[in-house]
């Protein structure tokens, strides 16, 4: 995915844009870095603006709660507790996997 821009304020008034190397679908905050993610790769960065591959697997929404990270694509959902080592928890085949996903929705 190609560069994007972000914008980020100190004051949530005054906002500055700057140009990121990665278009995520989705970025959240937690534990003191952001994790964004895309089609193809999960990221993360302490200040916003510069980023890191962390995990090559994308996912179609990421969010935060409770010390977790959890993202998931389709039919597929992982966690994490520091925003760049994943552990893939649960798939479509398994009788949970809507109430979970159902619960990103919710309380992310």
């Amino acid at each position: 995915s190609g560069a994007s821009q972000i914008g980020y304020s100190y004051d949530g008034i005054s906002w500055i844009w700057t140009t990121v190397p990665y278009s995520f679908f989705s970025i959240t905050y937690g534990n003191g870095i952001f994790v964004g993610s895309n089609s193809l790769f999960t990221g993360y960065s302490t200040d916003g603006i510069s980023w890191t591959v962390s995990y090559v697997r994308g996912f179609y929404e990421v969010g935060y709660g409770n010390g977790i990270f959890v993202g998931f694509w389709n039919y597929d959902i992982a966690y994490s507790t520091d925003g760049y080592n994943w552990i893939n928890a649960i798939n479509s085949d398994n009788i949970q996997f809507q109430k979970y996903k159902n619960y990103i929705h919710v309380f992310f």
